[in-house]
Parts: structure tokens; C-alpha cells; sequence
């Protein structure tokens, strides 16, 4: 075989790397969005089913899609991997006068650090 038939292999992380996007969303963030709809096409057909009238179907209808959007825009888009839980453990445990942001990045250079290890072995 003579070198120029040879296949070359180069080893890739492109699933790893791209979570792919939809318009503005990317990744699962889509999921959210969907599920926002569902419950509105839900909420539609119970309050059909219960002889609701039309303006309150209207009104109750658009609701699990803007809580959806809310959702997003505050935890997801434009914001870095993990803020949800951050946001969310600053919120119930309020700010902690002994963590300061070096402190948080020394523990997670520890984390990657053991986390490489593992993946080494």
C-alpha cells in the first residue's frame, strides 16, 4: 500500500465539544421550550374538557410558555455551564463570608485534577 492510499485517523472530540443550537437555544436548552408547549396544549384540552371559557383558556394558555422563557433567560442562556446550581445554593444557603472565588477555584482544580487521574488509570 503506498502512502498516498493510506487513510489517515486523527482522533476528534466533536461530540464532547458541540451541543449543537436551534435558533437561540442550544443544546437541550430546546427541551424546556417543548415542555413549556406541551403543558399549554395541556392546559388547553383539560379546560375544554372543563367547560372553561374561552378567555380564561387565552389566559391560562401562554402561561407555562412564558415561565419556560423566564426560566431560560435566567438560568440558561448566556450563562456559564453550572449557574443554575450556584445560582440556586446562593439563593438557599445566601452568601458565605469564608468562600471567596479563589476558594472556589482552587477546588475545582482540584476536582479537574482528580477527575484526569481517574480517567488515566
Amino acid at each position: 500500500m503506498d502512502k498516498e492510499s493510506e487513510i489517515l485517523i486523527t482522533p476528534t472530540h466533536s461530540v464532547e465539544e458541540s451541543h449543537g443550537a436551534a435558533l437561540w437555544l442550544k443544546g437541550n436548552q430546546s427541551m424546556y421550550l417543548i415542555a413549556g408547549v406541551f403543558f399549554s396544549v395541556i392546559i388547553a384540552v383539560v379546560g375544554n374538557f372543563l367547560h372553561w371559557s374561552s378567555i380564561d383558556v387565552l389566559i391560562a394558555f401562554p402561561v407555562p410558555i412564558i415561565i419556560s422563557i423566564i426560566y431560560l433567560l435566567i438560568f440558561h442562556i448566556g450563562k456559564p455551564p453550572g449557574y443554575q446550581e450556584d445560582a440556586l445554593c446562593l439563593f438557599i444557603e445566601g452568601a458565605n463570608e469564608d468562600f471567596t472565588s479563589a476558594d472556589k477555584l482552587h477546588k475545582y482544580i482540584q476536582l479537574k485534577v482528580s477527575r484526569n487521574e481517574n480517567e488515566s488509570t
